[in-house]
């Protein structure tokens, strides 16, 4: 029997999409049935996500709010290591970048991207400032490094060369059963009264942050409207994340402001409704270690425009368009592209997404998780009998 510790201690407020996938991948865990493994997961004292004890998974708190980002890091670095030895773990999974400063018990980490080493402007201070002194060491002292895309393993092996290619395995999101394509109109109407959602709308979803590059988003969108007269508005979802003043302050002293409506935070179980009444899902990040809202759009039969960066290309399977964040007209021409779209031509596009889309499953992924905590097992096994 193999007993591995979990850290779900990211699970706090409310979700964005790390924090999503890491709930649907410890659920993925609970679901499979095994007698080989068991998995304590680590949640917030105040947790009030949607796990729940299974068979082979334990639900355990801590004695602490984890939002509360001090008191984490010290329990991760300091206490989690004495937790190791009391409880008789085997292995130790974190689902967030970093390892503890004296980890005693063979480790796995998942990185969800590089952002903090490589493009630290798009984060909060403090978290650029952590991650880069935790993340290298985090990386040398794992047994096996996950990465959430192919392009986050090659930033992980570029970055850091001393890094052995086999020790990092892609496990990729999956996308939750809810994210399908809605023929009831009924529940539609309901949904765009509860939000009084326009008519006819372009959509962004994700947090307001640098990375996301909604100042060229927004701008591509103006343009569209002072010179081809487009009839559609503007809806951006999501919590305002940090750094987002500067785009507040351009919508906010724009005549044009009544045009985009920023709809804030919305409970995941909404967003299949809003994807689906979306005339199209425009997602023009600078990175992305993954992307889930892309595959959400996808599965939901809205077309999607992407950024021709990070791992957007690699996720979205080439049936997106692409272009250069960087620049404004492209974006715009883009949109422009697809709202001319004859029928026939965007049914195909839709069709393809939404096959594309049913490849990415949790199922996959807990069942490849529990493939790499195997393997760390057994060889650590061979490793002490001298095998």
């Amino acid at each position: 029997m193999v007993h591995v510790l979990i850290n779900g201690l990211l699970l706090i407020n409310n979700y964005s999409g790390v924090q999503y996938s890491i709930e649907y991948f410890i659920d993925s865990l609970g679901n499979i049935k095994s007698a080989d493994h068991i998995f304590t997961v680590l949640v917030s004292k105040n947790y009030t996500g949607s796990l729940s004890p299974a068979e082979n998974l334990i639900i355990r708190r801590v004695g602490f709010d984890s939002a509360d980002r001090a008191k984490r890091i010290w329990f991760e670095n300091f206490s989690l290591p004495k937790l190791f030895i009391e409880s008789g773990f085997d292995l130790y999974h974190s689902l967030g970048y970093t390892l503890p400063i004296f980890s005693r018990i063979p480790s796995i980490v998942t990185v969800h991207d590089l952002i903090a080493l490589d493009f630290p402007a798009f984060c909060k201070n403090e978290t650029a400032i952590y991650y880069n002194a935790f993340i290298p060491r985090s990386l040398s002292i794992a047994k096996k490094i996950i990465a959430v895309s192919n392009t986050v393993k090659t930033d992980i092996l570029s970055k850091f060369p001393d890094v052995p290619e086999h020790k990092v395995e892609v496990v990729y999101h999956g996308l939750h059963k809810r994210f399908s394509d809605i023929d009831d109109w009924d529940p539609l109407i309901t949904l765009r009264a509860k939000y009084n959602l326009p008519d006819d709308f372009f959509l962004f979803v994700g947090n307001i942050e640098p990375k996301k590059n909604l100042s060229n988003l927004i701008k591509a969108f103006l343009y569209l409207k002072t010179t081809h007269k487009i009839g559609q508005k503007l809806l951006i979802v999501g919590a305002k994340g940090w750094k987002y003043t500067e785009v507040m302050d351009f919508w906010e002293h724009n005549l044009m402001k009544n045009e985009i409506v920023f709809l804030g935070y919305v409970q995941e179980s909404d967003l299949p409704g809003i994807y689906s009444l979306a005339q199209l899902f425009i997602f023009p990040s600078f990175y992305e270690g993954f992307g889930l809202p892309v595959i959400e759009a996808m599965a939901c039969g809205c077309p999607v425009i992407i950024s021709d960066r990070g791992a957007l290309p690699e996720i979205s399977g080439g049936l997106c368009e692409q272009v250069n964040p960087d620049c404004v007209t492209e974006i715009a021409h883009a949109i422009l592209k697809i709202i001319r779209w004859e029928v026939n031509r965007r049914t195909e596009r839709v069709a393809l997404g939404k096959g594309w889309s049913k490849g990415f499953t949790w199922e996959a992924a807990g069942a490849k998780a529990l493939r790499i905590y195997t393997s760390v097992y057994n060889s650590l096994l061979h490793t002490n009998r001298g095998i």
